[in-house]
């Protein structure tokens, strides 16, 4: 018996033989006599549909996994850490999702985020009321919204921040959610902020 067939339990000749044809392992005059029956024999062209299917898994599950160049993973990570501070949230206004650079300027990951309003987590004191009273207007009317405003780092130190946040609208109009993209920038000259 081959030593390839012992390895798997087969229902019958015809699906061992489906197997050997698969593996390449039939002599030339009894791969072609095979062959010539899969127009004609439904259950044999499954059986080596099926196999090959199987050998074809087989072989993407193990396969190495080739890691990029340094090269190409140094410019990836500079890719990413380039990327502006970015937050999701729902048609409510609750966080969704964040990216590594939100976590960067605010200080605060996904888990401590989730769920609650970025304002709730990011405003204090020398916030001003103002801006407050735009974003909540544009998100109520479900438009974009653009604006510089004081937030507060999860270590409770002031900054300044360009904020520009666009609605997610579905197919039928209906707004779905926020995105929000948000860039660090310098405190303004002569605003001492109130901690």
């Amino acid at each position: 018996m081959n030593s390839i067939s012992c390895l798997v339990m087969l229902e019958d000749k015809k699906e061992e033989t489906a197997c050997l044809h698969v593996l390449g392992l039939l002599s030339d005059s009894d791969d072609a006599e095979f062959s010539a029956t899969l127009d004609s024999d439904p259950s044999a062209a499954r059986a080596v549909r099926e196999f090959r299917d199987s050998l074809t898994n087989l072989q993407l599950s193990t396969m190495p996994v080739k890691l990029p160049p340094a090269g190409s993973r140094d410019r990836l990570f500079d890719r990413i850490a380039q990327e502006p501070a970015r937050v999701s949230t729902d048609a409510d206004g609750h966080i969704e999702s964040i990216n590594p650079s939100f976590t960067d300027l605010c200080g605060y990951r996904l888990h401590e985020l989730t769920g609650k309003k970025p304002g709730h987590v990011l405003q204090g004191p020398g916030t001003s009321p103002e801006a407050v009273e735009m974003l909540r207007a544009a998100v109520k009317a479900g438009a974009a919204c653009e604006l510089e405003m004081m937030n507060y780092h999860k270590n409770g130190i002031p900054y300044w921040v360009h904020i520009r946040i666009d609605p997610i609208i579905d197919a039928a109009g209906a707004v779905t959610g926020y995105d929000a993209v948000e860039k660090k920038l310098p405190m303004p000259e002569g605003l001492l902020p109130i901690s």
